[in-house]
């Protein structure tokens, strides 16, 4: 028993003070490139410049998004969706990790909702309808798309109650 309590010992003396080790720390600071880091800290002290808890919160949260961000993917769907995604979300959020990160999940949910979307007790050619509006008015956005066929979906369903 005596390694085990040294070991977990070890452990919470490790422990940064936002949970991570030493270690992940380091790491962290290894793979993120000045450029990138000195982005975030600007940013951070820019929006909070007297808040300093916030500054850190943000420096962590943007560098950990930065992580995701060079990895993200899903398997679910095909690579040139992905790649279409993800440009657009560095496009729209350049120096913002976190709300690229959000943007990509999102879209990645809403791509994979609508190749799945079926409706009960509505035709296939309505169905096939509002898909096809929603594709046409939203050609990038899947989760706008996602969201007009549901309202429409919804709407029809309420009108053409039996």
């Amino acid at each position: 028993m005596k390694p085990l309590y040294l070991f977990v010992a070890f452990l919470l003396v490790s422990m940064m003070p936002d949970g991570t080790t030493a270690q992940e720390t380091a790491e962290k600071k290894a793979v993120v490139p000045d450029e990138i880091k000195n982005v975030i800290r600007r940013r951070a002290e820019e929006r909070y410049p007297d808040d300093f808890a916030m500054q850190k919160f943000v420096i962590g949260d943007q560098t950990d998004s930065y992580l995701v961000m060079r990895k993200i993917s899903d398997k679910a769907l095909p690579r040139d969706i992905q790649k279409k995604i993800i440009g657009k979300a560095v496009e729209r959020y350049p120096e913002d990790y976190s709300m690229q990160v959000h943007v990509c999940e999102d879209q990645f949910g809403a791509f994979k909702k609508l190749a799945e979307y079926k409706a009960e007790d509505v035709p296939a050619d309505v169905i096939t309808r509002i898909l096809a509006k929603a594709t046409e008015r939203y050609p990038d956005d899947f989760s706008m798309r996602l969201f007009v066929v549901e309202s429409q979906v919804e709407s029809y369903l309420e009108l053409n109650q039996k």
